[in-house]
């Protein structure tokens, strides 16, 4: 097992368990650049990586009751849906190899530049009243 595959899950790991953040933002931009694995590859080997390394933090935050139950459910209500429609709408359209190696490098592109837009905007857009969770917030 090369060094550089364990040092970085294990700086990913770090950056997980300090802040809940790290896969798709962190690990699956270094599979592809770093260490030039197709981005298909690389999101579902992140998405492994990310389930088993947050399940740790998904147990302390659970015993420490710093989880929002109610926004975990209204989440997963759609979240879990949407996910299966992607993947059938891919299925169906026969989106798969190359094809869906650009469309996965754009899709997280996307993603990672509206991520870094919405943590940007963060104190504009709680300037303008939005963003309060009313009701959603966890005990403490």
């Amino acid at each position: 097992m090369p060094p550089a595959f364990v040092a970085t899950g294990f700086c990913v790991g770090l950056l997980i368990g300090l802040t809940g953040v790290g896969g798709g933002s962190v690990m699956t931009p270094i599979l592809v650049l770093v260490f030039g694995i197709r981005a298909t590859t690389a999101i579902g080997t992140d998405l492994l990586f990310a389930a088993s390394t947050k399940a740790f933090g998904t147990a302390v935050h659970g015993a420490n009751r710093t989880v929002a139950w109610r926004v975990v459910w209204r989440l997963g209500a759609g979240s879990l849906p949407g996910a299966v429609a992607a993947i059938a709408l891919l299925g169906r359209l026969g989106v798969h190899g190359a094809v869906a190696n650009r469309l996965s490098l754009g899709l997280l592109g996307a993603m990672l530049l509206l991520a870094a837009a919405s943590l940007a905007a963060k104190p504009w857009i709680a300037r303008r009243g939005g963003g309060g969770g009313r009701g959603c917030r966890p005990p403490g």
